[in-house]
């Protein structure tokens, strides 16, 4: 069966999310993924320094707390800019 013009899909799982109150009521902006992704790094990073651990273990771990600082900036960013539009 074709959808016309005049037919409507029901909504997604995000659309109900975002139109009910009661479904809105945790945070999904990633902040706090991203966060606690970038300390784990940044604490194996030290682990392994302060060890002297294996070197490729040590690249990959800095690699992921850089680049998770990176992610923080970006998701904080994307979760103000989102917080300051109105709720339609």
């Amino acid at each position: 069966m074709s959808m016309t013009g005049s037919e409507h899909a029901a909504p997604s799982a995000i659309d109900r999310i975002r139109l009910d109150p009661a479904l809105r009521t945790r945070d999904d902006s990633g902040v706090w993924a991203v966060t606690i992704g970038t300390i784990i790094f940044a604490l194996a990073a030290i682990v392994i320094a302060v060890t002297n651990g294996n070197e490729r273990l040590l690249h990959i771990s800095v690699a992921g707390a850089g680049l998770g600082a990176c992610g923080i900036v970006i998701v904080v960013a994307r979760h103000r800019r989102h917080n300051s539009r109105p709720m339609r």
